[in-house]
């Protein structure tokens, strides 16, 4: 007679835990012993039963261990392939961990970067723990070294990203509500002036207004921001476009080791023809950026520009 799954998967993490019991001992023991079964408790049972409960015990352990003394607001990665002799437990496959506090974005932007990198994903593993995500990603068999230190590193980047994203999120809403505001409370002028700018028409304008207001009501994965100044250049080179200094969010917020005010070099590859051609009456550019989003989904980022009429 066939065990059903979910009575070989309570077996399975009642020998898990019977085996942390053995190793853990005192004041620490029922907390090691809880944390290994939230931390499986979400698997879908086909994806674990079969394994070593010593297996089960030593990866939800070596987790746990990476999480301690993490000052909060930091993010901990360890990529390694465990054998039970180097970590006490092992794996046919190199293992992700990842510890770091809970935020949207998470397990789709980890994902994706090591599906870029060329890994497989062979199994997932998130559970969350006081406002902590833990996360265990278990993927195709690496070399060690230098590999694996570079996976680490991109992850580390990602993670950054992300979190920047998440964290000024509201600033960069706040942003696209302000400067719908200010299409209509300062807009820009109906007719050209000695310049060439302005001429944009009212339902221009109230278009530009209604779909920045449109992408602030949760229409849009704001990811990064930042004011340029539009610099008009007489020497036949097209405009240039250069950062105002402490004016970016998100995953475009400034380096301060940077020269920030160096002129943008995305904007600086189109073209000078193009860049003189830009038309003055667009109060809206809408584009597909040359970078991929290293957050959320694996597509080029999405470019809104803005125009200010000052």
């Amino acid at each position: 007679m066939t065990v059903p799954l979910q009575e070989a998967r309570s077996s399975l993490l009642e020998r898990a835990t019977a085996y942390v019991r053995s190793r853990i001992h005192g004041a620490q023991a029922a907390a090691a012993e809880n944390f290994v079964r939230s931390y499986w408790e979400r698997v879908p049972p086909e994806d674990i039963v079969g394994r070593d409960p010593v297996d089960l015990a030593g990866a939800a352990l070596a987790h746990l261990h990476l999480s301690e003394h993490r000052p909060p607001g930091t993010a901990r990665v360890r990529v390694y392939t465990p054998t039970f002799d180097d970590h006490g437990w092992a794996s046919t496959h190199s293992v992700v961990e990842v510890v770091i506090d809970d935020m949207p974005f998470l397990l789709d932007s980890i994902s994706m970067a090591l599906v870029r990198q060329g890994c497989g994903l062979h199994l997932v593993v998130h559970p969350v723990v006081d406002d902590v995500s833990f996360i265990h990603v278990e993927i195709d068999r690496q070399p060690a070294g230098e590999r694996l230190d570079l996976l680490r590193a991109d992850l580390l980047g990602v993670l950054e990203d992300v979190r920047a994203a998440v964290d000024d999120w509201p600033a960069m809403r706040a942003q696209a509500v302000a400067l719908a505001a200010e299409l209509q409370e300062r807009p820009p002028p109906g007719e050209a002036d000695a310049r060439g700018l302005g001429g944009v028409p009212q339902e221009d304008r109230t278009e530009a207004r209604d779909f920045l207001r449109f992408l602030a009501d949760d229409h849009f994965v704001f990811l990064g921001f930042r004011e340029y100044d539009l610099v008009r250049e007489d020497s036949g080179e097209g405009d240039t476009l250069k950062p105002v200094s402490g004016s970016g969010l998100g995953i475009l917020r400034d380096d301060p080791t940077a020269h920030s005010t160096a002129p943008s070099r995305s904007f600086a590859r189109v073209p000078p023809e193009l860049r003189r051609q830009s038309p003055a009456s667009e109060p809206l550019i809408l584009t597909k950026a040359g970078a991929r989003a290293t957050v959320h989904r694996p597509a080029p980022l999405d470019y809104v520009g803005v125009k200010r009429y000052d």
